[in-house]
């Protein structure tokens, strides 16, 4: 089967329906398509791949751009290899970017930040931000969210409501637990479908020229870090229900074992609203 031919018939089975990440991963494949001449699945190898990388830094991506094509590649060839279509995923290496410091939000940038989204031309970000601090989703969660992609659904045990994520990035389901300032945050993006992709970034910039000029690593996706960062130093927080709050996928053997337990997420969730 050729590259695109299984990409577009199978994408929905390997990025969630409808998200920037899977129209991000299309564009990737696409290109990839492209570079190779639209090859048979079976024929792509690890020096095709690492060629392909080659070009891509020739053309002057980043080394950080170049490992999102590395990633949105291998999941293309481990849901082939799942599916049977190849034998074995080529064993091609990413150019990992160096990683640099760990970046979070201290109180006094979220202070900053959510007073500087409530009075600008997109108050609704201030209700993304305070969604996103408080539950640990990602930007394309949220997106889901305000289109209306996905919804509120009460937790089994607790009777309380959550948001409901049926594929996640990792390609597993999620329930969210929501405390009462994420709760309203929630249903006000929900009700409003108020996004507006040009202008979110647009107003993001320029809350990070006022509060971190120059910092490339002021981006939305710091608000998930930052979540987990509070949980963990403020609240001293077990890994594993870190772990089971934020959807990861580490610590697999782990997670055969220990289960995060759905009165402990909402203790939790409840604990934020008075820390932020």
């Amino acid at each position: 089967m050729k590259l695109e031919d299984f990409v577009k018939l199978e994408r929905h089975r390997i990025w969630v329906k409808g998200s920037k990440h899977q129209n991000d991963s299309l564009r990737r494949v696409e290109k990839l398509a492209l570079f190779c001449g639209n090859i048979e699945l079976s024929k792509i190898d690890a020096d095709k791949i690492h060629a392909f990388f080659d070009k891509l830094q020739e053309d002057g991506l980043s080394v950080a751009t170049v490992d999102k094509y590395g990633a949105t590649i291998s999941s293309v060839m481990r849901h082939a290899k799942r599916t049977k279509k190849i034998h074995e995923k080529p064993d091609f290496v990413w150019r990992k970017s160096p990683e640099g410091r760990v970046r979070f939000f201290s109180d006094s940038e979220r202070e900053q930040l959510l007073t500087f989204l409530k009075y600008s031309d997109a108050p609704w970000m201030a209700d993304m931000v305070t969604l996103s601090l408080t539950t640990g989703m990602r930007l394309g969660e949220i997106e889901q969210l305000i289109k209306g992609d996905v919804g509120f659904r009460n937790d089994m045990e607790s009777d309380r409501p959550t948001i409901y994520l049926p594929k996640t990035k990792n390609g597993r389901e999620r329930y969210i637990p929501l405390s009462s300032a994420a709760l309203l945050s929630a249903t006000k993006l929900h009700n409003s479908r108020c996004y507006n992709s040009r202008k979110f970034y647009t107003v993001w910039g320029e809350a990070r020229h006022k509060i971190a000029r120059g910092d490339k690593q002021f981006v939305f996706h710091v608000c998930r870090h930052t979540c987990a960062t509070i949980m963990a130093n403020k609240l001293q927080t077990n890994t594993i229900v870190i772990m089971d709050m934020l959807g990861h996928r580490n610590y697999k053997t782990t997670q055969k074992y220990v289960h995060g337990v759905s009165s402990t997420r909402f203790k939790v969730a409840d604990a934020m609203d008075k820390l932020l």
